[in-house]
């Protein structure tokens, strides 16, 4: 079993506690230190092999944004933070997840997994995509089986006990969950933006804090799903000043 050596940079003590007790309860991970402040956590990095760095943002001084602008490279970074005003800047530094205080023991697994991931990708080529990658879906509606372009379906939104499909002409409506929708779509395509929204992630046109456009339709982003949905959205094709 590979171990997966950690960095805690946190000011606060409480939240080293809390993540010395999680990096504890998962067998694969190892605390090699923790630091209380950038200085500290720089000098670490100096001297120690370093796979996943959990980084906490607002510190006296230094922030770990301007830390992670200007640091030693470590493989894979998670920034845990009471703030989600800065998900954007941390997925431009290709953070590999972004986790806001207080956060589940589950939720800190799920983040730990994609760094594990992340750092597999890094070691080993990735494999070549299917000839054929899923282009059309069949949706009944209204007692009519109608076959539709994934790439025409712009986003999807929950209403009630059935959904609608809006398309880049006109529209459907379907009685099926969101759930099981989204089963049946590519995962690399689709995002939740909203426990009621599903979005076609190629034909998003803006987005900001509190929604994105998409074909000049604006649909919501809420705060349960603004990290994953960044993460997903943005990868790490932001260009910033």
């Amino acid at each position: 079993m590979k171990i997966y050596r950690c960095l805690v940079v946190d000011d606060e003590p409480l939240a080293r506690q809390g993540l010395r007790e999680f990096i504890g309860r998962v067998p694969d991970l190892y605390l090699v230190a923790e630091a209380r402040n950038v200085k500290e956590g720089r000098d670490i990095l100096r001297t120690e092999e370093v796979d996943i760095l959990f980084m906490d943002i607002e510190m006296p001084r230094i922030s770990g944004i301007e830390f992670l602008e200007n640091s030693i490279p470590v493989p894979a970074v998670i920034i845990t933070s009471a703030y989600d005003q800065y998900a954007i800047k941390g997925f431009d530094l290709a953070v590999q997840d972004y986790l806001l205080k207080p956060f589940t023991l589950k939720r800190f697994e799920k983040a730990v997994q994609k760094a594990r991931d992340h750092i597999s990708m890094k070691k080993e080529p990735r494999p070549a995509r299917e000839a054929k990658d899923q282009e059309t879906l069949f949706i009944k509606s209204e007692g009519t089986i109608h076959k539709l372009k994934i790439a025409d379906l712009l986003y999807v939104e929950a209403m009630q006990n059935y959904m609608i499909c809006h398309m880049r002409e006109g529209r459907l409506i379907a009685h099926i969950t969101l759930k099981a929708l989204e089963e049946q779509l590519p995962s690399e395509l689709f995002v939740r933006t909203h426990k009621s929204y599903l979005v076609n992630i190629v034909n998003i046109q803006k987005l900001d804090s509190h929604e994105l456009v998409i074909e000049g339709r604006k649909v919501p982003i809420s705060r349960n799903y603004k990290v994953e949905a960044y993460r997903r959205i943005l990868k790490d094709q932001l260009i910033s000043r």
